[in-house]
């Protein structure tokens, strides 16, 4: 299957604290964050805010902890 636009991509350490090691230019645009501005930090939970379902975030870090797909 072949995309016209690029998909966001963000990629992590595997292993606590999943420090952002790369993002690509369509997720910059997606998110607003600059690459420079994702790398280094902890997570993704500087990108959580008021509107974040807490219970998915719960789910995504547990199945993350448990090696299981997300």
């Amino acid at each position: 299957m072949r995309y016209s636009q690029p998909q966001a991509r963000i990629v992590t350490e595997a292993c606590y604290p999943y420090r952002v090691v790369y993002a690509n230019r369509a997720w910059e645009q997606l998110c607003g964050w600059s690459a420079d501005e994702a790398c280094g930090r902890c997570g993704l939970a500087f990108m959580q805010g008021e509107a974040t379902d807490r219970i998915a975030v719960a789910r995504i870090n547990e199945a993350v902890r448990e090696g299981e797909p997300v």
